[in-house]
């Protein structure tokens, strides 16, 4: 069985530093921490959502922070029961901007969106240095 791959649509927010609508973000920076949202709001396109956050000012010492963690979850403070269930990979960090994909997992209608207001939590550990990998 040949499996289609869905290039991702991309749509991009800003990071600013206090909280705002759908397509907007807020970050925060607590010693080495930066802890924030961004806001996705809605998909309907059809297929993966690329987003790049981009940040008001480069809030990293280096290109590649040591921990990117992203955890989507539903913008209000209500339990709707919505089924849908999301994966979010890191794409890409530079000094000014992640780059991430939000894919919706829970359904096999091909190209699934949403329509909940999406809001991505971001939690980033840069302590100035790059993540190291050694392959043995």
């Amino acid at each position: 069985m040949d499996m289609e791959i869905l290039e991702a649509e991309e749509r991009e927010v800003r990071i600013e530093l206090s909280s705002g609508p759908a397509g907007s973000a807020d970050l925060v920076r607590s010693g080495m921490f930066l802890y924030g949202n961004a806001w996705v709001g809605p998909w309907m396109g059809g297929r993966p959502l690329a987003v790049k956050a981009t940040f008001a000012d480069s809030p990293f010492k280096v290109p590649s922070p040591r921990v990117v963690l992203l955890q989507p979850r539903q913008f209000d403070n209500n339990d709707f029961r919505y089924p849908d269930q999301f994966a979010v990979m890191v794409n890409e960090t530079a000094e000014s901007y992640i780059r991430f994909t939000v894919t919706r997992i829970d359904t096999f209608q091909r190209g699934a969106g949403w329509g909940q207001n999406l809001m991505v939590d971001v939690f980033v550990v840069d302590d100035g240095t790059a993540p190291t990998v050694d392959m043995g």
